[in-house]
């Protein structure tokens, strides 16, 4: 699936879709509109979050932290995260 494809995807709600998967990993392209939020959760292996598009705060432990397109963050296996978008944002999750 072409990036620019992606880009095209319209949506009021949450969108996440899982875009590969294989035995060893699998790729989930997420979409928030501004002030939508993925509430806290664990995630049970480490995985990469990549900005393709927009602006969102990462919560984990006691920090903020800003990322914006082109951005990526290391996201460690059992640890309370959220993110909530500050604009239009659209990441994919690589785990």
């Amino acid at each position: 699936m072409a990036i620019r494809l992606i880009t095209d995807v319209k949506s009021s709600d949450l969108n996440i879709k899982k875009i590969f998967k294989s035995d060893s990993c699998e790729t989930l392209l997420f979409k928030l509109k501004k002030g939508e939020e993925i509430p806290n959760h664990v995630t049970q292996k480490k995985a990469l979050l990549i900005m393709h598009k927009g602006k969102v705060v990462f919560h984990i432990n006691t920090t903020d932290i800003e990322l914006i397109s082109g951005n990526t963050y290391e996201i460690p296996k059992d640890e309370v995260h959220n993110v909530k978008a500050r604009a239009d944002a659209i990441f994919f999750i690589v785990r």
